[in-house]
């Protein structure tokens, strides 16, 4: 109780204290307090940590909360969105978070990407191939990883453009994702490859090795 009070205080820095205690010592907190503060807290890293809180409490309830964390603006409430969906979430999440994806800021596309990956639903490949010819580094990078988590045949087209792709982190990563989709095609991109930078040559060599 004693610190469920101090999640009222006008100071952010105790609010955001009796949070961590709470989570240090493993008193279960009230479920509609936390969710209160995890949805309207003035400070990004007080709500942050009252959703992390209700994801290690296991609170169905607040999944809807922390999908539509997932475009927050602030970085620390994203993190532990991402954490929620990502350990609580399945499935059924899917068109939710596919419905963020148009309107996100490039960061949080990324941070999206990522939580489709961990959903491993074959619906988000279309938006997936779509971003990655049209997001940025972090986003296509996050595309590719989140096609290999999938682990739909579909995605070795746009997986071989992604070899090709100017940034080296990206076409490593595809090298990577293409070892569960071999064929002819793939083998002659590797092959093609081996003339890349080191970074994509070292993927190259390990997946020749599988």
């Amino acid at each position: 109780p004693v610190f469920l009070a101090l999640l009222k205080d006008k100071d952010p820095a105790v609010r955001l204290g009796s949070l961590q205690a709470l989570g240090a010592i493993g008193q279960l907190p009230a479920v509609a307090p936390l969710m209160q503060t995890a949805s309207g807290d003035a400070d990004p890293d007080v709500r942050g940590q009252a959703l992390a809180l209700l994801g290690q409490m296991g609170v169905t309830q607040a999944l809807d909360l922390a999908v539509q964390a997932l475009s927050d603006s602030a970085p620390a409430v994203r993190s532990a969105a991402m954490d929620v969906v990502s350990e609580m979430g399945s499935s059924n999440q899917t068109t939710a978070v596919l419905s963020l994806l148009e309107q996100a800021s490039p960061e949080a596309q990324a941070d999206l990407v990522k939580v489709l990956g961990s959903l491993s639903d074959p619906r988000a490949l279309d938006a997936l191939m779509s971003l990655s010819e049209s997001g940025g580094d972090d986003v296509r990078d996050a595309v590719v990883k989140a096609m290999e988590q999938i682990g739909d045949p579909r995605a070795r087209e746009s997986l071989l453009k992604a070899m090709k792709d100017p940034d080296e982190f990206v076409r490593s990563e595809a090298v990577r994702a293409l070892q569960s989709y071999p064929n002819r095609e793939v083998m002659e991109a590797y092959l093609a490859a081996i003339s890349d930078d080191e970074l994509v040559r070292l993927s190259v060599l390990a997946a020749l090795a599988q």
